[in-house]
Order: C-alpha cells, then structure tokens, then sequence
C-alpha cells in the first residue's frame, strides 16, 4: 500500500510537470509566431500603414480641412453681424461748451452717458456680387483640395507599390548575388585541388580570385541598395526607418494580361485624361482664381448695408447698477458706401488675381501636355520591359540547362573549367537581368497607372 501510494504521488507530479512544460512550449511557439508576425509585412499591412502615417496625405488632409473652413468663412459674409458693447465711465471730465441764453452767458457740460449697453447689427444688402463670387471661389479652393488629397492618396498607394516591389526586387537580387559567391568559393576550391594535381594553372586560380572578389563586393553593394530602397519604403509610410522583412513575390504579367492593358489605354479619347484628379483638382483652382478675378473687377461698384443700433444708457446717475435710471435710444437705416479712390489697391488687386488665373491656366495647360506624352511613353516602356522580363525569364532556363550540361562535360572531360565559369557567370547575369527586367515593368505599369489616373492592375495584398 506504501509503495502504491508513493507510485501515485509519483505519477501526479510527473503530470503536472510535462502539464508545466507543455504550456511553457506553447507559450514560447505563441510568442515565437507573433514575433515572426510582427517581423513579417506584406503589402496590405504597408498600405493601411501609409494611409495613417503618409506625411503627404496628413498635409492634403489639413489643407482640405482648412479651405473648408475658408468656406465658412466666406459664407459668413452673407450673414448679418451682429455686437455688443457695453461702457462703464468710472472717472469723466466733461468738455464745456459757453452759451448765451436770453442774454445771459451760461457754460453747458457735455452731456455724455456714464454706462450704456449698445447692440449694433449689420446686413450686406448689395456689394456688386463680390460676396458670391468669393465664396464661389472658396467653394472651388474646397472641391480642389478634396481631388487633391483623393489624388494623394492614390498616388502614394502606387508609390508605395512600386516601392515594395522594389525591396523585393532589390532582395532576390542580394539572394542572387550571395548564391554567386557560394558557386565561386566552392569553384575556388575545385581549382585549387586540380592545380595541385597540375591540370589547372595559376592564371586559372587568379581568375576565379578576382570574380569572386567582384561577386563579394557585390553582394555588399545589392545589401546597402536594400536599406536605401527600404529608406524609400519607410519614408512613403510616415516612418524613420524600416526594418521589417517583406513577404510576398513579384508579380509576373501574363501577355493577354498586357494586351488588356494597353487596349483599354488605346481606347481612351484625348479628353479621357481629365479624370487624374491631380488635373481635376487644377482645374476646380483655375475656377477659383476665374472668381476672384470677377469678385477683384467689382471693387467699382457701391455697397449697400442695412443697419441698425439699439442703445440703453444712463446719463442721470454715475452708478451702473442704477438701473432705473436708463433710458432707451435705437436707430435702423440703410447706408451706401463708394470707394471713389483707395489709391489704386483695388485695381492692384484685380491685377493680381487676373495674373493667378493666367498662371493657372497655363501649369493646367502644361500638364495636360506632359500626360499625352507620358502616356505614350510609358505605354512603350512598359510593353518594352515586359518583352525583356520574358527574353530574361527563357534565358535563365538556357543559362540552367546550359550549367547542367557543363558540369556533366567537365566530369567527363570534355568541358574545363574556363567554360564551367562561364556558364555559372551567364547564369548568374541571366537571373540578376530576369529581376531587374521584372521590376522595371512593375515600375512601367505603375507610372501608366499614375499618367492615366487610374487602376489598371490589381496587385495581391496577401
């Protein structure tokens, strides 16, 4: 029954210790995951972090949020103001003013009240439509800033695209590159071996040095073009710095994929490039600057307000609290106001917004003419860089398959190692030229999608 007892306790804690160290492993694999997760960023996460973070996008907003309250502004000028004032006199001296009455001179102190409260109110009855035009103006400063920042947006997502597929791109190649030095040092060694046996000589040995001294340096020079492209990245997002690893592959476009592109940019009219909001938004300015050309013309023509004034006062008692003592006063009237000469401010000013709208105007002009240029362009780059992607893509499987059968040469005898070398430099070339061909369409298609102001491909977030 002791030892019975003593198998059980036994059996106990060696439950609750595998329990122990089973939840401690599950624990750490949990941390383990979530550190791998933290680490890893794919293309949706950089996305809705550049959407929070982007300083572009934060000044567009602010700006937006500013010209609407410019319309508010200019809104308010349709509206009747509105004041009160309210006086307390606690130490006076009157003016005298001598007068003769009935013969007799007298001196009359001026007759001014001790406390008062004063509601004044003014409404803009006629102002030459300089009011409307203004806030027209606001409105279109308002409507501009919104394509704005809509634009933006847009823009800093494709920026942000290219910009990841850029790191990656930039990583292959740092991968590329250290698979190189592997196939040198292990080449180094192999040339070694057979010079000691007299089949290879030193020129042979010194070769190999010096390509794996450049393969070497190269690989430092794709590892500093990593960070500076992940700089970019980071930059796009609103942060300092990023050291995250990217997850994800470059995209590969098919040819209907292509040919389907380029058809629905063929189709477009010449008009059809006025949808870029960036355009859009030049245009809502050029309306704007037209608005207060017009407001700036009419500084000729009269004002017309309607005002009016209520005032209680005391002028029988200096206590502001003798409220028996107040008496009530209003008036309500119309006045016309007509700047004959402000020594030619308002006709400066109208020069001033005629010159804004002409320069407008014409930066709209110019980059209407730079997006029928740049659509051509990168039409022809973009069809250039697919064909070369696919040129490369065939040439590293004939760099491969030509690899393969130089190594069965040389077991055999019939190849050496000169052409050994070769076909491992061809291959390496090959595949460096297949990612920078890649990327270089990737970065075609995105400034296509940039001059044409819209999305023409649908990138995976995953």
């Amino acid at each position: 029954m002791k030892y019975f007892f003593s198998f059980i306790c036994k059996l106990i804690a060696a439950f609750f210790l595998f329990s122990s160290i089973s939840a401690k492993l599950s624990f750490s694999q949990d941390n383990q995951t979530q550190n791998n997760q933290a680490t890893d960023l794919n293309l949706k996460a950089a996305l809705n972090e550049m959407n929070l973070g982007s300083f572009d996008i934060k000044k567009e907003t602010a700006g937006h949020e500013e010209d609407s309250a410019k319309v508010k502004e200019a809104r308010a000028a349709f509206l009747p103001t509105l004041g009160l004032n309210i006086t307390d006199l606690f130490e006076t001296r009157y003016a005298y003013t001598d007068v003769s009455i009935a013969g007799s001179p007298s001196t009359i102190p001026q007759i001014i009240p001790n406390s008062s409260f004063s509601l004044n109110a003014t409404l803009p009855i006629f102002d030459g439509w300089m009011t409307s035009q203004r806030y027209a103006a606001a409105k279109s400063f308002e409507s501009s800033s919104m394509n704005s920042l809509e634009w933006s947006k847009f823009k800093n997502s494709r920026l942000l695209i290219l910009q990841f597929y850029k790191v990656i791109g930039r990583e292959k190649l740092v991968e590329v590159s250290k698979q190189n030095v592997i196939t040198l040092e292990d080449h180094l060694k192999n040339i070694s071996l057979i010079k000691k046996v007299g089949s290879a000589t030193n020129f042979d040995v010194l070769k190999v040095e010096v390509q794996l001294s450049e393969a070497k340096a190269e690989v430092l020079n794709s590892e500093d073009n990593v960070v500076m492209e992940k700089n970019k990245l980071a930059e796009i997002m609103g942060r300092s710095t990023e050291d995250r690893k990217l997850g994800g592959d470059l995209p590969h476009f098919s040819q209907s994929t292509v040919s389907h592109i380029l058809n629905s940019l063929s189709n477009e009219t010449r008009e059809d490039h006025l949808h870029r909001l960036d355009l859009i938004s030049l245009q809502s300015k050029l309306r704007a600057y037209e608005h207060l050309n017009t407001a700036a013309q009419n500084h000729w023509i009269p004002r017309i307000y309607l005002f009016g004034q209520y005032q209680s006062y005391n002028n029988r008692s200096e206590s502001f609290s003798d409220f028996d003592k107040y008496r009530d006063a209003y008036q309500v009237g119309v006045t016309l106001s007509w700047t004959i000469f402000d020594g030619l401010a308002s006709t400066a000013k109208s020069e001033i917004a005629l010159q804004q709208k002409i320069k407008m105007q014409v930066t709209l002009q110019e980059e209407q003419t730079k997006t029928k240029q740049n659509l051509e362009l990168w039409k022809r780059k973009f069809q250039y860089y697919h064909l070369l992607s696919q040129s490369k893509s065939e040439e590293v499987k004939k760099s491969t398959e030509s690899l393969r059968l130089a190594k069965a040469g040389a077991r055999v005898g019939t190849r050496t190692n000169k052409d050994l070398l070769d076909a491992e430099n061809e291959l390496y070339r090959a595949k460096a030229a297949e990612v920078e061909a890649n990327t270089n369409a990737i970065d075609a298609l995105i400034q296509l999608e940039l001059t044409s102001g819209r999305e023409l491909y649908t990138f995976s977030t995953n």
